[in-house]
């Protein structure tokens, strides 16, 4: 993993091209987020249909989503990406955690989002 997938990552979703961002995940992914209980009524979405459909509602909920990134670390040998960034979601800024979970062939299988404290 490297920069340019992190900045591609974040880019899009400021761009709000979801298929650019989906891309990258398989299509049996799980993904785990409060934000997803909030949006959907449940907080693990499970195929990338699904998550398309939850991050599409997401968008329409929270159309100044704005994502800024702070930093990334790559752990090797788990082939897991751990993005950290403040998100702009409905007026307020938030401190987010998104840990990615890569298979073999390099395509995300499961993913989850911490959302922290809000900072504005």
């Amino acid at each position: 993993m490297n920069a340019a997938f992190v900045q591609s990552w974040i880019s899009a979703w400021n761009r709000h091209d979801l298929d650019a961002v989906l891309t990258h995940y398989n299509e049996s992914v799980k993904f785990t987020s409060p934000k997803a209980q909030e949006v959907v009524g449940k907080s693990t979405i499970e195929s990338k249909d699904a998550l398309r459909r939850y991050w599409s509602k997401g968008i329409e909920a929270f159309p100044d989503l704005l994502f800024e990134l702070d930093h990334w670390v790559w752990d090797e040998q788990r082939h897991e990406l751990v993005i950290v960034y403040s998100a702009r979601l409905g007026g307020t800024v938030s401190r987010v955690c998104e840990i990615l979970c890569f298979g073999s062939d390099g395509i995300i299988f499961s993913g989850e989002a911490m959302y922290g404290a809000t900072l504005s």
